[in-house]
């Protein structure tokens, strides 16, 4: 299981930028580590089985699927802040009144619904 991780880490890029990418997979490598940890503590103490082998197995299994997650929400994010720099000073002016304007309606709107 170790080298099919170890595989599809050289695979991926976030940013392509090789030194932030470092850094983001240090990041998404210890929170998929602490998550997987955790949840294979709580099944197996759940199940109240405690066999090295499986539980070394059901680890590697949720640490690879919670850092292909994170790993992909990353890029997503990495592409939109691509796409944001991208755009001309007119178009993020905009969009950023356009966020600010949601963002205080959205509070008004919470505002009203409480009183």
């Amino acid at each position: 299981m170790k080298a099919l991780y170890d595989f599809f880490i050289n695979l991926f890029t976030i940013t392509n930028i090789w030194w932030l990418d470092v850094i983001l997979f240090v990041i998404v490598n210890f929170i998929a580590y602490v998550v997987a940890f955790k949840l294979v503590g709580i099944i197996f103490d759940a199940i109240g089985c405690y066999e090295s082998k499986t539980m070394s197995i059901v680890h590697w299994i949720i640490r690879f699927a919670v850092f292909v997650g994170i790993t992909l929400v990353f890029g997503w994010i990495s592409q939109f802040i691509k796409w944001f720099i991208a755009l001309q000073w007119w178009a993020i002016t905009l969009i950023s009144i356009g966020v600010v304007a949601l963002i205080v309606g959205i509070i008004v709107i919470v505002y009203k619904v409480k009183n």
